[in-house]
């Protein structure tokens, strides 16, 4: 197809459709595996909010359709590499060579049946099982959404619908909590009357310093009691 058809409004109706859903599967995918890689490997919450993984897949992506290949997005099997201690980017080099000599055994991993790396797979599950402990599973709001989002992936065979599942219940909640109508509040005040907020902040320090205040004045008043009563002791000695 010629780049004219991109604005053709017969194709609309198919091609952009297609083009969001396949956007919204690697936004999804990526998010999550890459999350669940990231705690699994230890880093800090902000790494798991990089934009390099997502600038990976796009510019992946945008190579592979020129080749007639699918998107490309990161995919859970990275947890059998850091699990075995890989953490940088060389994994990843090291990995993509193995790749590139498998164009040349195609035929031969092809004999290979699909059930003989299932227990590849439940391996690499069992592994990231062990970040499910970290859930507060006393909490609904966490745990529901928590159990929806790990069920329904194994259940639909796709990571993208579990994810859904669990936003989806967790807005539910946020919202039939009232947790929304608080927030909403707080920012509403924040915005159309700050000085609110300072008067609030001001009334917590005078607070505080009221209270320091006064357990000063308590000590003071002990420290007297205990210096009079020392000297009633010498002078009945």
């Amino acid at each position: 197809t010629s780049l004219g058809s991109i604005f053709d409004v017969n194709l609309m109706g198919t091609m952009y459709p297609a083009i969001g859903a396949f956007l919204v599967i690697c936004i999804f995918d990526i998010s999550g595996v890459v999350f669940g890689l990231s705690s699994l490997a230890g880093f800090s919450p902000s790494s798991a909010s990089s934009v390099w993984p997502f600038i990976g897949s796009v510019v992946g992506t945008v190579v592979a359709a020129l080749v007639g290949s699918t998107p490309i997005i990161v995919t859970v099997e990275c947890a059998a590499g850091i699990k075995e201690g890989g953490r940088t980017g060389l994994t990843a080099v090291i990995i993509s060579m193995y790749f590139l000599a498998s164009l040349f055994l195609a035929p031969l991993f092809s004999a290979v049946p699909e059930q003989a790396t299932a227990p590849i797979l439940m391996l690499i599950g069992a592994m990231m099982m062990g970040e499910a402990g970290k859930i507060d599973w006393s909490n609904m709001k966490d745990a529901l959404p928590a159990f929806l989002t790990i069920v329904m992936m194994p259940l639909t065979y796709s990571i993208t619908n579990g994810m859904v599942f669990g936003l989806i219940s967790a807005a539910a909640f946020y919202v039939t909590s009232g947790e929304v109508f608080v927030h909403a509040r707080e920012a509403f005040t924040s915005i159309f009357s700050p000085k609110a907020e300072e008067e609030e902040e001001e009334e917590g320090l005078l607070m505080k310093a009221e209270q320091s205040a006064d357990e000063d004045v308590l000590s003071h008043q002990q420290y007297g009691s205990a210096k009079k009563m020392y000297k009633d002791v010498e002078t009945q000695n």
